[in-house]
């Protein structure tokens, strides 16, 4: 996730002959969320605990989403505009995620890019 831009037939030559997925970088902040039946944190790429920032409106709903009773999920969280579903700039990420209900208005927040790594 913190890789440099490259146009896509830099990335073709040094893969050619076999199979790759190029995904798009949102401008969203990198997340990892560790959880088990007992807990479930979300941590900064730098580590840093961010449970009391993303917690109480995503905590449930990565529970409710997913089969697994244990895991890390690695992507990043970014804001969406409701009315469009387009992303929003990344400043907006802890307003929104800190907000009130009421507060949020137009935008929600989205887990994107996640892969889960069962331990």
């Amino acid at each position: 996730m913190l890789a440099g831009k490259r146009k896509a037939d830099e990335i073709r030559s040094v893969f050619a002959g076999s199979e790759f997925l190029i995904e798009t970088k949102f401008d969203g902040e990198r997340i990892q969320c560790h959880f088990n039946a007992d807990d479930l944190k979300f941590f900064s790429r730098n580590s840093n605990d961010y449970t009391h920032i993303y917690g109480p409106k995503l905590g449930q709903t990565v529970r409710d989403s997913l089969g697994a009773p244990a895991g890390i999920l690695d992507g990043e969280i970014v804001v969406l505009e409701k009315k469009t579903w387009t992303t929003v700039q990344f400043g907006m990420n802890k307003t929104v995620a800190l907000a009130e209900e009421e507060e949020e208005g137009d935008y929600q927040l989205c887990c994107k890019s996640i892969i889960l790594i069962n331990p």
